[in-house]
């Protein structure tokens, strides 16, 4: 099972997803201008995002063994940490949060857990 992760769609540069109990508000910035803000129900949002998703993907993650955990593959040498991703499972991200991933092991979530749960953790 592999993750991929998309570029934002142009001309959005920047989005910023607040989360609250029963609603989430999203701003989006267009060409580094604050465009406006999305009041959505909570449960609409991880939808909501696929549409600012491109088709370009620079990287992607896959499980790998039990010892390695999670693999991050970087397709595009050039990208900063601070650009902002979608995974294919709309979480917004930046390069930096999915490289983080890297080297991590699968758990279940037990507590503490947010409605975007990750189940991904770095064994230190």
């Amino acid at each position: 099972m592999s993750t991929n992760y998309y570029r934002l769609k142009p001309p959005v540069t920047y989005l910023k997803l607040e989360e609250k109990p029963g609603h989430d508000r999203l701003r989006i910035w267009i060409n580094h201008a604050l465009a406006g803000e999305l009041v959505l129900a909570n449960q609409e949002t991880l939808q909501f995002l696929g549409c600012f998703c491109s088709d370009d993907n620079p990287l992607r993650s896959y499980a790998g063994t039990a010892e390695q955990g999670m693999v991050v593959v970087i397709d595009d040498s050039d990208i900063s940490d601070d650009t902002q991703v979608i995974s294919s499972y709309n979480e917004l991200l930046t390069v930096a949060q999915v490289k983080a991933r890297h080297g991590a092991k699968r758990i279940e979530c037990q507590q503490n857990c947010s409605r975007k749960s990750a189940t991904w953790i770095r064994e230190e």
